[in-house]
């Protein structure tokens, strides 16, 4: 089973469904130099409670981080030019779309950003979800 990867300086992308169904990951070292997360890179690994996100990365791909059902913080670098994070969300850099999930939110979401809104539920997880007035469209 494994429980920590460490990632080291010059690799650049992680591509989709690497640490899938990794359910004892609970460690990730991550270097600056990662720039890309694909799809569903750690999806299932239930172990997982926390990530970083640098502000190198410029891409972080759907459900990158679905299915990580312990997973209670993303946090990221305050000098992110393109992510934030928000009591734990992980959102755009202006707050306006809601980008990655944790569980801290427990059963209910209430989303109250602008009308840019990006929301991807893995429906296990969620009992209710509230759309505000501003957000006119979302898509599956």
């Amino acid at each position: 089973m494994i429980q920590t990867v460490i990632i080291y300086q010059g690799i650049s992308l992680i591509g989709d469904y690497v640490f899938r169904d990794c359910y004892s990951l609970n460690t990730v070292l991550n270097p600056p130099s990662i720039t890309e997360l694909h799809n569903k890179i750690f999806s299932g690994c239930d172990a997982l409670t926390h990530t970083f996100i640098h502000e190198t990365i410029s891409v972080i791909k759907p459900y990158t981080f679905i299915s990580c059902r312990n997973l209670n913080l993303i946090e990221t670098s305050q000098w992110s030019p393109l992510f934030s994070s928000i009591n734990g969300l992980l959102f755009n850099k202006a707050g306006t779309k809601l980008m990655g999930l944790t569980n801290k939110i427990g059963g209910n979401i209430d989303i109250k950003v602008g009308p840019d809104v990006g929301l991807v539920i893995d429906e296990d997880e969620c009992t209710t979800i509230t759309i505000p007035e501003p957000v006119t469209s979302f898509e599956t």
